[in-house]
């Protein structure tokens, strides 16, 4: 008989146990480790960079051409953009319903429309890119800094650190189960033309005619191929750019004496960093580089760190004195960490389910039961292998979740077992009895509590990637343990109730341990109990229901919270300035906020990236900041989580009090999908002045709610500009268009790139740009000599010195839309707000939708507000989460009919199930939850 099948077959018990055992301790030690479940790339962003043009002139000329081209792509679900100064930056969202082996094509479509659109942006624009961060975390960073002895320069020579730094991405990029690579705060080495402003004007030439005349000179283009019946020559034209010599020997014009003016005759020709520099690292207080590295999904970060580790051991031998090389973040130790947690909390439970087993059931019945853990774990750890799960702080929690549900089903085997034998009956009746009378019973359990977690494995999108492995562990913890129960389990109670009956009549055990705890008194109470029930069905029913009811009526005093804070020993930094700031004051403001931090003890290392995304270390961290001169950002370590939680409330106020220039936010990390702020804010219309003077009125309200510590408006007149009003007619006899105008304006202020020399590996650009102290003053812009295309002229033919600017027009301060947003193509401002850390974004939402309705808040026809932030997100989430809940109610309440042939039954369990819930909303709202 199948029923008793593996009690009669020993060989087939053994077999089966000892599979369960090598398949999954050889899961354990080959599974990948990770601290959280992996997100697939839904998420981007596509760059334009369009160097000294305006915010309104960005989204014109070419965020509204790159919307238009992504928004034929039908799998893209959202795109919101921000136009500022210089860059144009469109974020992009891929609906939830893609799959994940489609992702790839859908990124491949919008990189083939970026590059259609390529063609249509104006001159000036470069070419679009995406960021492409397939993983937003950096599982590993090295950072580089100058650390000279004493009484040696400590002037950090970026240069230096930067051919290192990229020496050891080189030894990184190649190691098996490295995903990309990065650098972070490297400076932008080229080969500096510094020319003469005067010197220029005296000779006619503009500073485009001198790069153009360096990038024609820079010979890299192939010549060509010469074939012939015997041989393939490859021709080559020499002269192309190698050293500062070369540059400066470049003719640029034929002089009245015949010989040939060259570079070096109007220009100094060095090599050095861009200036001012493009982003900077502040690595405790130091200038330094860091390295990232991101590990496959697929790969054992542990086994991964360690050979990271050991280049980084073997690349410092080979390093000069005084740079130093030290790793600054190394996610094994929070994977580790978190998962050695975890696989304590599985041991704890599981040895507290034994001692209760054990005085319940008594120590034999205890050890069957017991053995269905390891041996569930076992077979989920095999399933994982197979599905390619790694093990993280979600599929971990969902072994700890199943811990309880798991030995149920062998509790029940088990004691129907014992049931039958106290009967009299032999040990393969009971075993086959058993068997028959729970498999349809113990089935049908499973498959309904199977049924309440399959919401989290079916959600969709990055809700689902993140907690579906959770559910899926306890789904396959439930489904493993009716197999044991049903087979090894009354197997292993058969073999050990050899002489069990005689055992426990000699008494050599307290009957405790031989039977479990049993009270008599207490028995009978409850007896009576029921009884009473019985009799007094109504009441009975009403008294039971009581403490349920009590529960959904509090639930609607709880404060919603979906995205807890984690428990960390870090915590992350962003601080925004005036959008008119330079990098250099940045900088400052940066150093000012590290003499703040420094009265805390508590913390120990500070890592700061300015004007550039900084790298991730946690998983839904996903900013983009390049080109931001005015943002500065990074991770803070401390000594301890609890240290975290205590002193970031205390420092997010020291911050705000000791900068009040600057909007500095003390964050800690938390869970759930990425959001730029927990209270946002649309206002949607066409008119830019309306959605500024809007914006200001809802960020006086939001300035106002409770716990807010700071406030944004993403449209406002806050960016300064310089605005030249041209004299036409002036123009015209100068012989300058507008154009013109601009386009040398924009050489003399950022220079002109024009060829590159190429050193090792490494392509450095040759910047054209005019030199002096003053090029940051207003005088020498408003003093530049402006030459027309060859050479000023008179109606006679005769060569006029440069045209100063003055001359041309007039120059006036006027204020400006810092950025302009958009939101699936339609302009939206989008206000933001920041609360102190800790605080639920819900109590602060309320707050505010209180103090809106009563400001009487109204919009001009064709606006409309929405809210985004914390709640938007929250809601998307709950909506994937409980999506397929209704259908999976109705399966469910088809099993338990057809498992008990009764739509009564059925409807009873029902009962309970929804009951419970309220029971326990109650339980969370008594412990403060």
């Amino acid at each position: 008989m199948w029923s008793n099948l593996f009690f009669r077959n020993r060989r087939l018990t053994t077999l089966t146990i000892g599979l369960i055992l090598v398949a999954g301790f050889s899961a354990i030690s080959s599974l990948p480790r990770q601290e959280d479940p992996s997100l697939s790339h839904r998420f981007d962003s596509a760059n334009t960079p369009f160097p000294g043009a305006s915010a309104e002139r960005v989204e014109a000329l070419v965020t509204e051409k790159i919307e238009a081209a992504l928004s034929e792509i039908d799998e893209i679900n959202q795109l919101i953009s921000t136009s500022r100064t210089g860059m144009s930056t469109v974020a992009i969202e891929i609906d939830d319903s893609v799959k994940i082996d489609e992702l790839a094509g859908v990124w491949s479509k919008v990189r083939d429309k970026l590059k259609d659109t390529e063609r249509d942006l104006p001159e000036g624009a470069l070419t679009p890119y995406i960021l492409d961060r397939k993983s937003a975390v950096f599982t590993f960073m090295v950072a580089l800094t100058w650390d000279m002895p004493d009484g040696i320069s400590s002037k950090p020579q970026l240069d230096i650190l930067g051919r290192f730094a990229k020496d050891l991405e080189r030894l990184f990029t190649p190691l098996s189960g490295t995903e990309e690579t990065d650098i972070f705060g490297e400076p932008d080495e080229e080969f500096i033309v510094t020319v003469n402003p005067d010197a220029l004007s005296s000779v006619g030439l503009t500073i485009k005619d001198v790069s153009d005349a360096i990038a024609l000179t820079d010979s890299k283009a192939s010549a060509g191929q010469l074939r012939n019946g015997r041989h393939d020559l490859i021709l080559e034209v020499g002269g192309e750019l190698k050293s500062e010599d070369r540059i400066r020997n470049i003719p640029l014009k034929q002089v009245e004496n015949g010989q040939f003016l060259k570079v070096g005759d109007i220009a100094t020709v060095m090599k050095g960093f861009r200036k001012p520099v493009q982003s900077a690292a502040i690595l405790n207080g130091k200038r330094g580089i860091v390295v990232g590295a991101k590990v496959k999904d697929n790969i054992r970060v542990d086994q991964w760190v360690a050979r990271l580790q050991a280049e980084v051991d073997q690349f410092k031998k080979g390093l000069p004195e005084g740079i130093k090389v030290e790793v600054i973040f190394n996610q094994d130790v929070y994977s580790t960490n978190r998962l050695s947690t975890l696989i304590g909390n599985i041991f704890l439970g599981a040895t507290i389910i034994v001692i209760i087993m054990i005085f319940m059931m008594g120590w034999r019945s205890a050890l069957l039961v017991a053995t269905a853990l390891p041996l569930t774990i076992l077979i989920v750890m095999t399933t994982f292998n197979f599905m390619d799960i790694p093990l993280n702080q979600m599929s971990i929690t969902g072994l700890i979740i199943a811990l309880g549900l798991l030995i149920d089903n062998a509790i029940v085997a088990v004691d129907e077992y014992r049931k039958s034998r106290s009967e009299g009956i032999d040990i393969q009746t009971s075993i086959s009895k058993m068997v028959k009378h729970l498999y349809i019973p113990l089935l049908a359990s499973t498959v309904t509590t199977s049924l309440t977690f399959m919401p989290i494995v079916l959600s969709p999108g990055p809700t689902g990637e993140f907690i579906g492995t959770m559910g899926l562990a306890v789904i396959i913890s439930l489904f493993a343990s009716l197999f044991l129960s049903m087979t090894i389990i009354p197997a292993l109670a058969g073999y050990f109730d050899r002489n069990e009956l005689m055992r426990e009549k000699t008494g050599i055990l307290p009957d405790i341990l031989q039977r479990g705890y049993s009270n008599i008194p207490l028995r009978e109470k409850y007896r009576s109990g029921l009884r009473w029930c019985l009799d007094h069905p109504k009441k009975a029913l009403l008294l039971s229901i009581s403490l349920p009811l009590l529960g959904f009526g509090v639930s609607t005093t709880m404060i919603q919270q979906f995205f807890p804070p984690v428990d960390r020993d870090q915590f992350q930094l962003q601080m925004t300035l005036p959008s008119h700031s330079s990098i250099e004051e940045t900088m400052r403001q940066v150093g000012k906020a590290r003499e703040i931090m420094a009265k805390y003890p508590e913390i120990t290392h500070d890592y700061w990236f300015i004007a550039e995304t900084p790298p991730a270390v946690f998983y839904n961290t996903f900013l983009n900041q390049a080109g931001q001169n005015n943002f500065a950002g990074g991770f803070v370590k401390t000594i301890s989580e609890q240290a975290t939680a205590t002193i970031l409330p205390r420092l997010q106020h020291d911050l705000m009090t000791g900068l009040p220039g600057a909007m500095i936010l003390a964050i800690p990390f938390e869970q759930g999908p990425p959001f730029e702020a927990p209270l946002e804010i649309y206002i949607y219309g066409q008119d830019l002045n309306i959605l500024s003077e809007k914006g200001e009125e809802i960020r006086r309200l939001l300035a106002q709610t409770k716990n807010v510590t700071y406030t944004r408006a993403k449209i406002s007149l806050s960016q300064p500009k310089l605005n030249f009003i041209p004299d036409e007619d002036a123009a015209e006899v100068a012989g300058l268009r507008l154009t013109q105008i601009a386009e040398q304006l924009n050489n003399a202020l950022e220079g002109q790139v024009g060829g590159s020399v190429l050193e090792g590996s490494e392509s450095l650009p040759v910047r054209v740009r005019t030199g002096g102290k003053n090029r940051s003053s207003l005088d020498y812009l408003f003093n530049n000599a402006l030459i027309a295309t060859g050479g000023s002229q008179t109606s006679g033919g005769q060569h006029l010195p440069g045209v100063p600017l003055s001359s041309l027009g007039t120059l006036t301060l006027v204020p400006s839309y810092s950025a302009v947003t958009r939101r699936d193509s339609q302009r939206a401002n989008i206000l933001q707000a920041f609360i102190e850390p800790y605080s639920l974004p819900s109590v602060a939402l309320a707050d505010f939708q209180r103090r809106l309705t009563e400001a009487n808040f109204e919009l001009p026809a064709g606006y409309y507000l929405k809210f985004g932030g914390e709640a938007e997100q929250r809601s998307e989430s709950e909506g994937e989460l409980f999506s397929t809940v209704l259908p999976l109610l109705v399966i469910m309440m088809g099993v338990l009919v057809l498992a008990f042939n009764s739509f009564t039954s059925a409807l009873i369990i029902g009962g309970v199930a929804f009951f419970s819930v309220g029971l326990a909303i109650l339980a969370i709202w008594l412990f403060g939850f």
